[in-house]
């Protein structure tokens, strides 16, 4: 790879390794990305071979850039994965999670590194895990340098709220509300009365969500999915989206009441999503009475393995 005088030198290349994905980054010291490669040798599609997938997929870099350090978030550091990189508690930055990254001893791969999950109390009191979110967020916060919201939303299939402090993670909270969407509508009675196929009907998304704050509970209100379309009150065709404002106006109001009522004060939230799930977050927070933002996740986890490459010293800081 030939470099002008003017170009941005290649200082880190960052992977971003899910269970079902792998995405991979040839960045410069400042975080402009040069390159990417993906496929879908995600952890669990990857048959053990770690080392070859990584070398199929970087090769061409490391041919041209071999000392490059290399810094992996996601599921590749779990307990399944290649090499494990033990959580690290709350309050989360760059610099606690470069404090636990773990060096990867394969003699086929060079200066690899992997960066640890995190691990806290959700709001329940109980334990809550993740790993690749934790980089998310604190690449979304160093995105929005010094508007800090009070809490960040990353949309998914197991959805994750954190609590911001001080510009740190201090609690977060994982809510399945995307995998409770998939299961109701593919896999119980639900399914015959909604149609996954249908345009977005933003009406009936807003019926959901003031569902959501009457009485009687989730389990009670889910039922509704189905008698009002046999009462004649809800076509067939808006199912699907009246089940969704059901379900994320529960999700919003049962993680993030208990904290208003704690602080005293409804609170911003910044939404870290690139996929449509971001526009129905957003309008279930506004709904709520929150102020919302939404930011790209891409753009996200390349600024927080950027942030905490820097923390580990894998490349300068030039802030």
């Amino acid at each position: 790879m030939s470099q002008t005088s003017n170009a941005p030198v290649p200082a880190l290349i960052a992977v971003d390794w899910g269970s079902t994905n792998f995405r991979a980054y040839l960045l410069s010291a400042d975080g402009d990305c040069l390159a990417k490669v993906s496929s879908e040798q995600g952890m669990l599609n990857a048959n053990g071979n770690y080392a070859g997938v990584l070398q199929t997929q970087i090769s061409h870099w490391r041919l041209d850039f071999p000392t490059l350090p290399i810094l992996m978030a996601g599921m590749i550091g779990s307990r399944q994965g290649w090499v494990e990189a033990p959580y690290v508690s709350c309050p989360v930055t760059a610099v606690s999670l470069a404090k636990g990254v773990v060096k990867v001893a394969d003699d086929a791969i060079a200066n690899c590194w992997i960066v640890p999950g995190a691990q806290a109390q959700g709001v329940s009191g109980g334990s809550d895990i993740m790993r690749g979110e934790e980089v998310q967020m604190l690449g979304a916060l160093a995105q929005l340098n010094n508007h800090v919201p009070d809490w960040l939303c990353l949309p998914g299939t197991h959805n994750k709220w954190a609590r911001i402090v001080s510009g740190k993670i201090e609690q977060f909270s994982t809510c399945m509300t995307g995998e409770m969407f998939n299961l109701l509508s593919q896999h119980s009675m639900l399914k015959h009365t909604l149609d996954l196929q249908s345009p977005f009907d933003r009406e009936a998304f807003h019926l959901g969500l003031g569902m959501s704050q009457r009485p009687g509970g989730l389990l009670h209100q889910l039922f509704s999915v189905r008698s009002r379309v046999i009462a004649d009150a809800q076509p067939i065709l808006a199912g699907a989206d009246y089940l969704s404002g059901v379900l994320i106006g529960h999700e919003i109001n049962d993680v993030l009441e208990p904290e208003i009522n704690d602080v005293g004060k409804q609170g911003s939230v910044a939404i870290v999503a690139s996929s449509a799930l971001a526009e129905r977050y957003r309008l279930g927070l506004e709904h709520a009475g929150y102020r919302a933002v939404i930011l790209d996740a891409e753009k996200a986890t390349l600024a927080g393995i950027v942030a905490v490459a820097k923390a580990a010293e894998l490349i300068p800081s030039i802030d």
